[in-house]
């Protein structure tokens, strides 16, 4: 009885890893399918089959989960420090760039004046206001960051069209506007620069 429900549970897992694939091919949802057949009789067999026909469907993504799931353990960042200090105005003007429709009159900024640009002008205050991430999972793939323990192992991924970076931060800024909260996630990436001349070996 239990060598059978750990094979339920190995090809419970074999599914949800290949639901997990943006865009399967025929053979990975022929071999969901045997796998489906092999779960028969088990609770997991409905649940896994009734996500499998609304993907054949077209009524849901084949993933199967949601587009970012991030880690459940952030930290409060203090820009000030030397760690995060360079990727403070790196995420003031992401937060400036990247402002719903109804935030357009909102100009955001961090040390200094107030700019004098937009109707009202708020301040991201460099501490209280971030959170930083250790890693997320996009569509079931996890990457992390480069300055924490718990990321470091995952820390590589890619930008625009395959271009390979190294994750730096994974900051979450909180702000307030007219009394409703607004959340910009950004990841600080960092490209890897080709040298100028190819390094000669002896």
């Amino acid at each position: 009885m239990t060598k059978g429900f750990l094979r339920r549970t190995e090809c419970s897992r074999y599914v949800a890893e290949l639901q997990s694939i943006e865009e399967p091919t025929p053979d990975d949802i022929h071999t969901i399918k045997v796998l489906l057949g092999a779960m028969r009789n088990g609770p997991e067999h409905e649940a896994q089959n009734g996500t499998l026909e609304a993907v054949l469907a077209g009524e849901a993504p084949m993933h199967g989960q949601e587009e970012i799931r991030l880690a459940t353990v952030p930290a409060q960042v203090n820009f000030r420090d030397a760690k995060h200090r360079e990727y403070y105005q790196a995420m003031v003007n992401y937060c400036n760039n990247h402002r719903p429709e109804e935030l357009g009159d909102v100009s955001f900024y961090g040390f200094g004046q107030a700019p004098d640009e937009g109707d009202l002008q708020v301040h991201i205050s460099p501490a209280g206001s971030t959170l930083s991430y250790p890693h997320f999972r996009r569509y079931g793939i996890r990457y992390g960051s480069a300055n924490h323990y718990r990321g470091f192992r995952s820390r590589y991924g890619y930008i625009h069209n395959r271009v390979p970076v190294l994750i730096q931060g994974i900051y979450e800024t909180t702000v307030e506007v007219h009394g409703q909260e607004y959340k910009f996630l950004a990841v600080m990436v960092q490209r890897f620069i080709a040298p100028d001349e190819e390094p000669d070996f002896p």
